[in-house]
């Protein structure tokens, strides 16, 4: 999704700041304690995080769906549909990729979801011989969305990329269940636990959840998106770079 989630979350930041900045315990001299943030953090969970993984969970859903229907079918109608659940699941992904806060509980979002470009011979050995793992690092140039935008739009006709090729379709399926449970494990730790910590971890100290916010909001921008939309399709970057 574009740019506008995370200017959105740094200009809100910039916001709660200049709010803090003017109330009485600034106009005092005292210091804001990480309660003083616990309003801030439970909008932004509860308004924004919470809505953009659960949505992604949603979307993912409907995508393996439509790969259950259009491997029994084969059919343009549920290509078509297929198409259109992949693009809105690209979308909500992008939604949530930019709260890839904490690692442990994204379990590597990016990395094993959207990493490109893609390594179509990589790809198409690990289909013909049925030797995929989609937590290998080994795998990554052939994972996600990148892969699924391949087997979709690689071909002039996807209809016979996939017809009659039963290890293209278990690869596809297999991909996206992995994908959807990937989905449905962070939405559930967000709505858990997680959720709680985030609010509660109040301050701007290191490793407060502002703190976190920032600077991953910040190396997401920096690393995924500058390389990904700018310096890889102008030649200036590359996955080896």
């Amino acid at each position: 999704m574009k740019n506008w989630c995370l200017y959105s979350l740094l200009g809100l930041f910039i916001l709660a700041f200049s709010f803090l900045a003017c109330d009485d315990n600034a106009d005092s001299g005292e210091i804001p304690t990480a309660n003083d943030f616990t309003d801030l953090l439970t909008n932004q969970v509860t308004e924004v995080i919470l809505p953009s993984m659960n949505n992604y969970q949603a979307k993912m859903g409907q995508l393996s769906n439509t790969v259950s229907q259009f491997s029994s079918t084969l059919n343009t109608t549920d290509l078509t549909e297929l198409k259109a659940a992949y693009r809105s699941a690209n979308l909500a992904y992008q939604a949530a990729a930019v709260h890839n806060y904490f690692a442990t509980a994204n379990q590597g979002l990016v990395s094993t979801t959207n990493l490109y470009p893609i390594d179509t011979a990589l790809l198409e050995n690990l289909i013909q011989n049925e030797s995929y793992n989609f937590n290998t690092t080994a795998q990554q140039r052939a994972n996600g969305f990148p892969a699924l935008d391949y087997m979709l739009y690689g071909s002039e006709n996807a209809l016979a990329y996939f017809n009659g090729d039963t290890k293209r379709l278990a690869f596809l399926q297999a991909l996206v269940d992995h994908m959807l449970a990937k989905a449905s494990t962070i939405a559930t730790q967000w709505n858990g636990d997680l959720k709680n910590n985030f609010i509660e971890n109040g301050g701007t100290a290191l490793g407060s959840s502002i703190s976190v916010q920032l600077n991953e909001s910040l190396i997401y921008l920096e690393e995924h998106i500058r390389e990904n939309k700018v310096g890889i399709p102008i030649g200036r970057l590359g996955p080896n770079d």
